[in-house]
C-alpha cells in the first residue's frame, strides 16, 4: 500500500500531457526497466527527457532527426484505432489485438470464425452449431452401453479470429495466432497456450530497444530550436541583418544582447515544388548537400509501382522547425473514355526539415498504383497550414500503365 502510495503522489506533479503517457499504447514498447524510470519522475521536464530517450534508442538511424520506427509505430497505432476498437468503446489501440498488432505488426492473412451455439449432454456427445444457423443441436446420448443422462448444458463459443504471419519465426511465434473471444464482455484475447504469443511479445519489446546504451537525449535527436528570452532594457531595439552562420539570418538585438534568431526561407515561401517520383525513400532531408541528389523524376508507373510524391515548404524557422501541415489529395482522370474522381481524405503530417535548406522542409508519400486503373489522371494537393490558415493547390498529371 505505501508503495502505492508514492507512486501516485509522484505521478500527481505532472501535467495532463505526461500524467497518462504510459496509459497509452506506448506501454506496449515498455520494457522492465521503462517502467521503473517511468515509476521515478517526478516533473514535467523529467517526463520530456525520459520520453525523447525513450524514443532515440528505439531509433534505426541514429545521428538524424527522422525517427523512422517512430513513424510505423504511430501508422501501426492509427490502424489498430480505426479496426480494434472493442464493443464497449475502449480504444482499439489499446484492445489486446491492438497491442498484438502493434508489437508484431501486420499478419499476412487474416480470418474470422462466427460466435456459435452449443448445446451438450452430460455423459453423452457435444453438438456445436453457427448461431446463425438458428437450428437446434444434437443431444444424441454417449457412448455405446452409457445411457443419456437427460441432462443438458445450452451456451455459446466466442467468435474467433487467426492470424497468419509470413515470416513467424522471426517474430518468435511457433504456429499461427488465434484470438477468443470473451462472451460476457464481447473482449479478444489472444490464446496463450498456441504459438507462444506471449514469447514473441516479449522478445520484440527488447528487439525494438536498438540503442540500449544511450543514456542521454543526443543533440542530432533534438529539433534545432530558438529560445526567446525577455530583456529589461530600456534601450532601442536594433535589427542586424548578419552573413552568418546563414544568409539571410536575421539577429534581432534589444539593449546589446540577442533577443532572437530568425532564419529566413532558403527557398520560396509556401508550398510548392510538387513531384511525382520513383521512390520517396531516396530523399535525404538530413543530407549536408543536395537531399534529392537521388530522386528520379516520373510521369508514368506500372501498375505494381507506388505513386511517389514530394513538395516543398518553406517558412521562417523561428516560426516552425518542424511545421504541422494538412493536405487533401484529389486524383482525377480518364479511363476508358469516362471521367474518373478519387479523393484521399485530409490527413495531418509533420513536415521534415531539409538541413541543407534553412527554413524549408518537405512532405513525401506514396499511393499504390495497384488501386487505380490504366489511364491518364492529375494528381492535385491542397496544403493547408493551421499555423497561419493559408492553402496552397499544386498539380502534376502522370499516366497508369
Amino acid at each position: 500500500m505505501f508503495a502505492l502510495v508514492l507512486s501516485a503522489s509522484a505521478f500527481a506533479a505532472l501535467s495532463p500531457k505526461y500524467a497518462d503517457w504510459a496509459k497509452g499504447p506506448e506501454q506496449w514498447l515498455m520494457t522492465r526497466d521503462d517502467w521503473r524510470a517511468w515509476r521515478n519522475v517526478k516533473t514535467d521536464e523529467e517526463a520530456k527527457q525520459f520520453i525523447d530517450l525513450f524514443w532515440v534508442r528505439r531509433d534505426p538511424t541514429v545521428g538524424t532527426l527522422r525517427n523512422e520506427f517512430r513513424e510505423e509505430f504511430d501508422g501501426r497505432v492509427a490502424y489498430a484505432d480505426e479496426h480494434f476498437k472493442s464493443d464497449r468503446g475502449k480504444r482499439g489501440a489499446l484492445t489486446e489485438v491492438g497491442r498484438v498488432y502493434i508489437l508484431l505488426g501486420s499478419p499476412k492473412t487474416s480470418s474470422t470464425g462466427e460466435r456459435m451455439s452449443m448445446v451438450a449432454a452430460m455423459g453423452g456427445s457435444e453438438s456445436v452449431q453457427g448461431a446463425a444457423s438458428g437450428s437446434a443441436a444434437s443431444t444424441g446420448g454417449g457412448p455405446a452401453g452409457i445411457a443419456d443422462s437427460g441432462y443438458k448444458m445450452a451456451g455459446q463459443m466466442g467468435a474467433r479470429i487467426e492470424w497468419e504471419y509470413a515470416r513467424p519465426g522471426e517474430l518468435g511465434l511457433t504456429g499461427h495466432v488465434y484470438f477468443i473471444e470473451d462472451i460476457t464482455t464481447h473482449d479478444f484475447h489472444y490464446d496463450p497456450q498456441r504459438s507462444n504469443v506471449a514469447g514473441a511479445l516479449a522478445s520484440m519489446i527488447q528487439k525494438y530497444v536498438v540503442n540500449p546504451n544511450i543514456t542521454a537525449v543526443p543533440e542530432w535527436a533534438q529539433p534545432p530550436k530558438l529560445e526567446y528570452k525577455e530583456v529589461q532594457s530600456a534601450g532601442e531595439v536594433e535589427e542586424v541583418t548578419t552573413s552568418t552562420p546563414v544568409k539571410g539570418t536575421t539577429t534581432i538585438k534589444q539593449g546589446g544582447k540577442v533577443v532572437e534568431v530568425v532564419v529566413q526561407p532558403a527557398g520560396a515561401p509556401g508550398a510548392h515544388d510538387l513531384a511525382l517520383i520513383a521512390d520517396s525513400r531516396a530523399i535525404r532531408p538530413q543530407a549536408d548537400s543536395d537531399p534529392f541528389a537521388a530522386v528520379v523524376h516520373k510521369s508514368s508507373f506500372g501498375k505494381s509501382d507506388d505513386v511517389a510524391f514530394m513538395f516543398q515548404y518553406c517558412r521562417p524557422a523561428v516560426d516552425a522547425v518542424r511545421t504541422k501541415l494538412k493536405f487533401a489529395i484529389l486524383l482525377s482522370g480518364k479511363v476508358g473514355g469516362e471521367n474518373v474522381d478519387i479523393e484521399v481524405p485530409e490527413d495531418e503530417t509533420t513536415a521534415e526539415p531539409v538541413k541543407s535548406m534553412p527554413g524549408c522542409s518537405i512532405v513525401r508519400g506514396s499511393i499504390p498504383a495497384s488501386s487505380l486503373q490504366p489511364g491518364s489522371y492529375s494528381f492535385t494537393i491542397r496544403v493547408t497550414d493551421p499555423a497561419t490558415s493559408q492553402s496552397y493547390n499544386l498539380a502534376q498529371d502522370f499516366k497508369v500503365e
